[in-house]
């Protein structure tokens, strides 16, 4: 199972969601996880967050650049303690968009998190290539924001090495990895695994699941992971457990 699950999706069947905050943390606490980073393409996840009773796993609010999204929206985030931030996922119409421009106010932004002591985790979701490449290397600057590449297996491997270049880290979801979501070939995950590690950096497993076709998230995760044992072998526990750990530590780091 995933020690920890950084990105996942509760909300409501309107949304076309498996299960809500509640639905899904019960199913983690089920499977063993320790916690989850909640992502809404709506926008910040801090009140729902806020709103479940105490207890475990630990849900970590998230907020995403989507438009509608303004930098006051990113500043009360900031304030309420999102200490997540995902790139666009969608297009100004709402519908799903990849390869996305930086939101028109990326600098107000950048300028925020450089004034912040805490520990800052930049996910670059469905940015474009000069997008990743502008959040690795605005994170090489600032101490306390690590970058992570999400939906990693789509990036070729020279783009690989040069995010790896900059500190960032590199998510693999295994929503993506199991559906045909676009028109472009996935890296194979052992060979992307190896090539991750012998740059020096973390690849990490993540559902992206919540999905009301997939199911339990968990049930969904416990049967795939099984699906690739087989072909990982020991990189499976470094994917599912030890990757996911090294980024989920970033958080839990003190102030510098």
């Amino acid at each position: 199972m995933l020690s920890w699950d950084l990105h996942v999706h509760p909300g409501s069947a309107d949304e076309g969601r498996w299960g809500d905050g509640d639905a899904v943390r019960e199913a983690a606490r089920r499977a063993g996880v320790k916690g989850l980073v909640w992502k809404s393409h709506g926008g910040c996840t801090a009140e729902p967050v806020d709103a479940l009773p105490p207890g475990s796993p630990h849900v970590i609010a998230s907020i995403v650049l989507n438009p509608g999204i303004s930098p006051k929206d990113v500043s009360d985030a900031l304030a309420r303690g999102v200490r997540w931030i995902w790139g666009p996922s969608r297009n100004a119409d709402g519908s799903l968009g990849w390869e996305l421009p930086l939101p028109r106010f990326w600098t107000e932004i950048a300028e925020m998190l450089s004034d912040l002591a805490q520990p800052i985790v930049l996910a670059t979701s469905h940015l474009s290539r000069d997008g990743r490449r502008e959040f690795a290397e605005f994170a090489a600057t600032v101490g306390p924001v690590l970058c992570t590449v999400t939906h990693s297996l789509y990036l070729t491997d020279d783009e690989v090495g040069t995010l790896a270049g900059s500190g960032a880290v590199f998510e693999v979801d295994l929503f993506t990895l199991t559906r045909t979501v676009r028109e472009m070939p996935l890296a194979p995950l052992a060979a992307r695994t190896d090539l991750v590690h012998s740059l020096g950096s973390t690849i990490y497993l993540t559902s992206d699941a919540g999905q009301a076709a997939t199911g339990d998230p968990y049930v969904f995760v416990g049967e795939e992971l099984e699906r690739l044992r087989p072909a990982l072998g020991q990189r499976l526990d470094q994917l599912a457990s030890s990757g996911p750990e090294r980024v989920a530590r970033h958080l839990e780091q003190e102030s510098r």
